[in-house]
């Protein structure tokens, strides 16, 4: 129920929200003006590009395959890859940016860079709303706006990668309409309600998790003076909307497709480990104070910021209504630190971890610490109750919630160390560069090298993001696959075994298993020569290295020693043709094939 307006209303309530918005909207930017086409935002080491690559795809086959199906033939050659696209609400904001920059890569970077920054712009016009409708038409509503809009996961896709974070934008819309129909609304109302709650919970299964957690407390809170009947229909609407949208895309996920897997073919890893969530809560709390204390992390917790802590304390001090939103924000924040503290060599269970512990649902979510793109809402509300009375009771409402607005924009930001502002951005790989040296090559997919998700010790693991990218502009069929999935090749060919333990710096001594870390014997030779027949074979016409990827030197090195010198090498790449075929012949047995290719949402 909105608060009785005061006695001397504000001109232009709306201001404050309005500059805030426009001076993130600036930062965020910042490293993609002049080039919005040419750059992305999102960090080199972060999966920025495989996510992209997801968006873009389903952009491009939306006419034929539908707006939910992302397929690609080049990719996995020879298998092939087709799965769901479980972003689909992201397209929205993708699909414009796409389509002014004339598609390609142009039109991929456009979309990219118009998601990253529309979501955060969105969230903030959707908590405007729902705090319009919570607190009246005050300017302290921007104390909220900032808190959702700046708050640390919801920035986290320009430095990690993943938009499905996103997707919780659409949460204060869905409150708002939430509101709006216990109040009285008809079924549009109802529908929006629904559909934004059940495309949150489709386009990230852990949002879906935490969504479960903090919805019903906060969906009681609303328009408490509505009759009991009513209430509990409406809501009792909008959870079969929800479902609907969600289970049909739960269901559609773990359907097998007509090529390729399904994308949750196979088991999750589903570990229990316990996290050091005491460091990551402290570090947030204490992160100014020097000394042994060891809180210099790289870890991330949900932590909101102190200045919403506080002035959300103070909203529930002084203001009932505040309280619940309070609550459910600490909640979050809470089961943000994990699943267990560790001190020393003791692990004490949180929350987190008796909810894993108690059904399988809760042990799908693997790092609690994501709930932290959804608890600035709620601590964000009650901290606008406490802005509006300090407003009230020292006057200058429109300043001061400038001020509070840009201290919690600074005390988020300043948190997860690395997640500085403006965020990373990094070009976006151009195939025409790899024009000379396929110009000579017959058709025929590449076999892709390094591989993704294998590494030497102390090395981020490859990412895909670069090949996925390349190969959407070379037109090429690659042997990888899109983000925590293994490469095609690694189910039966030789040489991609002997690239995998090479980069992972294993040895052995079967030639048909492992490679040594030296020279390579007789039989292994004769083994390779076989294997790159049985690439022919499968329609393969060269082998790609990426010299500028982790490992590259290493698996180049194994490549000229089994191989031969490349045919044809620039500064970042190296091709060496793929002779044959030879009607299958392989004289080397090769061991049980690796997991087969397994496109999974990482939790």
């Amino acid at each position: 129920m909105a608060p009785e307006p005061p006695a001397d209303p504000v001109a232009r309530p709306w201001l404050p929200a309005v500059v805030l918005l426009l001076i993130l909207a600036i930062v965020l930017a910042a490293p993609i003006l002049g080039q919005p086409t040419a750059r992305v935002l999102g960090s080199a080491s972060s999966p920025t590009l495989d996510h992209l690559w997801g968006l873009w795809v389903t952009a491009e086959g939306l006419l034929q395959h539908g707006p939910f199906l992302r397929d690609s033939a080049g990719l996995a050659f020879p298998d092939g890859f087709r799965a769901l696209q479980y972003e689909a609400p992201n397209l929205l904001l993708f699909l414009p940016g796409f389509w002014l920059g004339g598609g390609g890569p142009s039109g991929a970077a456009l979309g990219w860079n118009l998601l990253s920054l529309g979501a955060p712009l969105l969230a903030g016009v959707g908590a405007w709303l729902l705090l319009r409708d919570e607190l009246g038409d005050r300017p302290e509503n921007a104390v909220g706006v900032a808190a959702f809009a700046g708050g640390a996961w919801m920035l986290a896709s320009p430095f990690m990668g993943h938009s499905e974070y996103l997707a919780a934008a659409l949460w204060p819309w869905h409150l708002w309409a939430l509101g709006r129909l216990l109040a009285g609304g008809r079924w549009p109302w109802l529908l929006a309600a629904g559909l934004s709650l059940g495309a949150m919970a489709a386009t990230a299964s852990y949002l879906g998790v935490f969504l479960l957690l903090l919805e019903p407390p906060l969906a009681l809170t609303l328009q408490r003076q509505a009759p009991l009947r009513r209430r509990a229909l409406c809501l009792l609407g909008v959870a079969l909307v929800a479902l609907l949208v969600a289970g049909a895309f739960a269901v559609a996920l773990v359907q097998p497709w007509p090529r390729g897997h399904g994308a949750f073919a196979g088991q999750l890893s589903l570990a229990r480990r316990p996290i050091p969530g005491w460091r990551m809560v402290l570090h947030g709390l204490l992160r100014l104070v020097p000394g042994p204390l060891g809180l210099d992390t790289n870890e991330q917790a949900a932590y909101p910021g102190l200045v919403v802590l506080a002035l959300g304390t103070l909203g529930a001090v002084v203001e009932r209504r505040a309280r619940p939103w309070l609550a459910v924000g600490l909640l979050a924040t809470l089961l943000g630190a994990g699943v267990a503290l560790r001190v020393g060599p003791q692990a004490l269970m949180l929350p987190a971890g008796g909810l894993v512990q108690s059904h399988s649902l809760f042990a799908m979510v693997h790092w609690w610490q994501r709930i932290g793109v959804l608890s600035p809402l709620p601590l964000g509300v009650a901290a606008a109750f406490g802005a509006r009375h300090l407003g009230l009771r020292l006057g200058w409402p429109s300043a001061l919630a400038l001020g509070l607005g840009l201290l919690i924009l600074l005390d988020q930001s300043s948190f997860p160390r690395g997640w500085v502002l403006p965020p990373p951005s990094q070009p976006l790989p151009r195939a025409p560069a790899l024009g000379p040296l396929l110009e000579a090559l017959p058709p025929g997919g590449l076999v892709v090298y390094p591989l993704p998700l294998v590494h030497l010790p102390g090395e981020d693991p490859v990412s895909p993001g670069p090949y996925l990218v390349e190969q959407m502009s070379h037109g090429r069929p690659i042997s990888t696959v899109q983000s925590l999935s293994a490469d095609s090749t690694l189910r039966w060919s030789l040489l991609s075994r002997l690239v995998a333990n090479r980069q992972a710096g294993h040895s052995g001594r079967a030639s048909g298993e492992t490679p040594g870390v030296g020279s390579l014997s007789p039989s292994q030779r004769a083994c390779v020569a076989a294997d790159m027949a049985a690439l022919a074979d499968h329609g393969f016409a060269g082998i790609l290295l990426y010299r500028d990827r982790p490992s590259g030197p290493t698996v180049e090195a194994l490549l000229r020693e089994a191989l031969g010198p490349p045919a044809a090498e620039s500064a970042d790449h190296a091709l060496w043709p793929i002779k044959g075929p030879t009607n299958g012949a392989r004289p080397c047995s090769l061991p049980e094939p690796a997991a087969a290719i397994v496109p999974v949402l990482g939790f």
